[in-house]
Formats: C-alpha cells, sequence, structure tokens
C-alpha cells in the first residue's frame, strides 16, 4: 500500500484524490507523511484544495491623513 500511495504522490496526485480513489482517510494519509512511514516529504506535496485566505475588510477605513483624534492632542 506505501508503494502504491508514494507512486501516486510521486504522479503529482494530492493526498485527498489518493484517499478518494483508495476509500483511505485523508488525515492517515498526512499522518504517514508526518511520521515519515512514506518516503515523500510533506513539502513537495502539491498545494491542491488549500483555502485561499480572504483579504481583511477596508472598506469604511481611512489609512492616510492624521486621526481626529491626534489632531485635536496637537491642537490642545
Amino acid at each position: 500500500m506505501t508503494i502504491l500511495i508514494t507512486n501516486h504522490l510521486r504522479l503529482t496526485w494530492s493526498p485527498e484524490a489518493i484517499a478518494t480513489a483508495f476509500n483511505l482517510s485523508t488525515a492517515s494519509i498526512y499522518n504517514w507523511l508526518k511520521l515519515g512511514w512514506l518516503p515523500f516529504n510533506l513539502a513537495d506535496l502539491p498545494n491542491r484544495n488549500v483555502r485561499q485566505r480572504r483579504a481583511n475588510e477596508h472598506r469604511g477605513t481611512f489609512t492616510s491623513g492624521t486621526s481626529i483624534e491626534s489632531f485635536r492632542a496637537c491642537s490642545d
């Protein structure tokens, strides 16, 4: 089984695709990679199915100029 998983990882299959194809758990494949039971590095995995992080909301905020609080402190 480890040879089969390793060969599919070399063919740039994601662990999620391998788990679906062979009825395994994705957590098991990632655990085997972390424990070193599979001769493959985690850094060499394709970055598929990685959630994109949304940018923070910037509407209604002003980043340029002087704030009212600092302006009032200078005028006193």
